[in-house]
């Protein structure tokens, strides 16, 4: 089993999405990724929890799981369509302000891969790649990058 998580900025276009479908599609496909982390933060996670659960209609077998930085309120219409909602065990004990960057480097610790829409070297999703590809570096995380992927798409 392995898995995949995302990280991207909270404004991300709408635009991105055919991309992303793609991009979620050929991990299942060509590497057998059958679990999904996901955050609650911005347009990309929106965006990305979209695809995961259209994906699943397809491949039943995958699982979304929704990570939240802070205390999940009961019956938060956010929840529906998830495998399982995960507040980490010690994350009560960071401060508000880091909860999003801490739960971020667990996610990218418990997973094998990332989709990562990053176009701009400052940010929260900027600090996350650059973590990431410190993981990858390591060879203990595959990074895409779909905002490089655009890059070139233009300019190529």
């Amino acid at each position: 089993m392995s898995v995949c998580c995302f990280a991207g900025h909270r404004d991300a276009e709408e635009t991105i999405r055919p991309i992303l479908d793609e991009s979620i599609k050929w991990h299942i496909l060509t590497k057998g990724v059958t679990e999904f982390l996901v955050g609650t933060y911005g347009n990309f996670d929106r965006m990305a929890s979209a695809s995961v659960l259209e994906r699943k209609k397809e491949y039943p077998y995958l699982r979304l799981t929704l990570l939240v930085a802070y205390p999940p309120a009961r019956k938060r219409s956010f929840l529906s369509g998830y495998d399982q909602v995960i507040y980490p065990e010690g994350l009560e004990l960071v401060p508000p302000r880091f909860a999003i960057p801490a739960l971020n480097r667990y996610m990218l610790e418990k997973s094998d891969y990332l989709i990562a829409f990053v176009k701009r070297n400052w940010g929260g999703a900027a600090q996350t790649l650059k973590n990431a590809r410190r993981l990858e570096r390591q060879g203990n995380l595959v990074v895409t990058n779909l905002g490089e992927k655009l890059e070139r798409n233009i300019s190529g």
